[in-house]
């Protein structure tokens, strides 16, 4: 269960990072609503996943949650250029223990 701790956390700072990014609806950075979409998408996959690794932490369910961790990451990755400034160090921080958390997994 403390797998889905961290990732609900890492999921609640790129939220309030990404709230940040903007208002307008145009794409990019500026789309707080786009990314956010894109985020919750993973980190609902995420959410799935990790709850069927709870319920039977199986090899096969730990692959499931691993590679969807892995795909979340990917999409939090992807919104580096998003966050500059005092918020930057955080980010980079929660991606690493991200990181650290998945090769973690499945040992």
């Amino acid at each position: 269960m403390k797998h889905l701790g961290k990732h609900v956390m890492v999921a609640g700072i790129a939220w309030v990072l990404l709230s940040a990014c903007g208002k307008d609806d145009t794409g990019g950075c500026n789309s707080s609503l786009g990314w956010a979409a894109l985020v919750a998408d993973e980190s609902f996959q995420l959410s799935e996943t990790a709850t069927a690794y709870n319920n039977d932490p199986s090899p096969q369910n730990c692959a499931a949650y691993k590679n969807a961790y892995n795909v979340y990451l990917e999409a939090l990755i992807d919104l580096q250029s998003c966050f500059g400034g005092s918020n930057y160090p955080g980010y980079q921080q929660s991606l690493k223990d991200s990181q650290l958390e998945i090769d973690q997994l499945c040992q």
